[in-house]
């Protein structure tokens, strides 16, 4: 099991992270516990108080912008620099919500996805070889794509963004330790900020374990019905469950976590985070 989650809770602002490592758990585990902590410094260093943000703000969107960038980089760093040839990566995406805004952050291909009056609404797009634009990136700094991989120095990797992966990180001839190096397997991340509305129901962050296997729409219904049909619409429940259909049900192959936020119920109903391992017996 190489992913790990982190949930923190404090009134009605709160974190939210899902990092699913390859190569091994070393940058997932990291980013679990260093990853908040680098946001919490720059929002600190933005604002001397919570931030009221409102996406009508263009200085409250810019700095909050700035500080999920610099947390995502700042990680990158710290795990490429933590041994001398650090193992694996991770992806990340991971929500804050302030004051009724939801901020998500992401790199590689777990994914945010906002329930809007029933509807799938994304809240992060994939990091693959087949958005055209990530494929103009990677050429642009020195990388090439083949066959829908990432080929840099030989070596072939399937997402476009991601924290750590030192192996893919930069073009031959670059140190993958110097933050001033084009990187190839970027871990900057591209940022959604959405103002939650009466209708908005729940949130899910979760791995490809489970996009694999589920669109965005087939998530969302099944979590729906979940919530509906458990006392009290219990997160913790309506996440098992989803990640059971997905192991036992559609047959997943891969490392499945899970969390599902109720935004309306932050200050009476703790979202909790449920992960199952790959190849779990039944």
């Amino acid at each position: 099991m190489e992913d790990k989650t982190t949930t923190i809770i404090t009134g009605q602002n709160a974190f939210f992270g899902v990092y699913d490592g390859h190569g091994g758990h070393q940058a997932a585990e990291f980013c679990q516990d260093n990853l908040h902590k680098n946001l919490m410094k720059e929002m600190n260093m933005q604002w001397q108080e919570t931030p009221q943000l409102r996406t009508t703000d263009p200085e409250g969107v810019r700095k909050i912008s700035h500080c999920i960038r610099e947390a995502f980089v700042t990680s990158d760093h710290q795990f490429l620099c933590s041994t001398q040839r650090p193992q694996g990566g991770t992806t990340a995406v991971v929500a804050v919500i302030i004051n009724g805004v939801v901020v998500v952050g992401n790199v590689g291909d777990s994914r945010a996805v906002l329930c809007r009056g029933g509807r799938a609404i994304p809240l992060s797009q994939d990091h693959t070889p087949k958005r055209p634009d990530e494929v103009q990136r990677i050429q642009a700094v020195g990388g090439q794509v083949v066959a829908n991989e990432v080929v840099v120095n030989g070596e072939e990797f399937c997402l476009t963004r991601a924290i750590g992966d030192s192996f893919v990180k930069v073009p031959a001839g670059y140190d993958f330790r110097d933050v001033t190096a084009p990187q190839v397997v970027t871990s900057e991340p591209e940022v959604s900020i959405t103002e939650l509305m009466n209708d908005d129901l729940f949130i899910i962050l979760a791995s490809d374990g489970v996009w694999g296997w589920m669109t965005n729409e087939a998530a969302v219904q099944f979590v729906h019905h979940s919530l509906r049909t458990t006392a009290q619409q219990d997160p913790q429940i309506a996440a098992q469950e989803l990640a059971n259909h997905v192991i036992f049900n559609l047959k997943s192959t891969d490392n499945v976590s899970v969390i599902i936020i109720l935004p309306r119920k932050l200050n009476h109903c703790r979202p909790l985070s449920f992960g199952v391992p790959r190849n779990m017996p039944q």
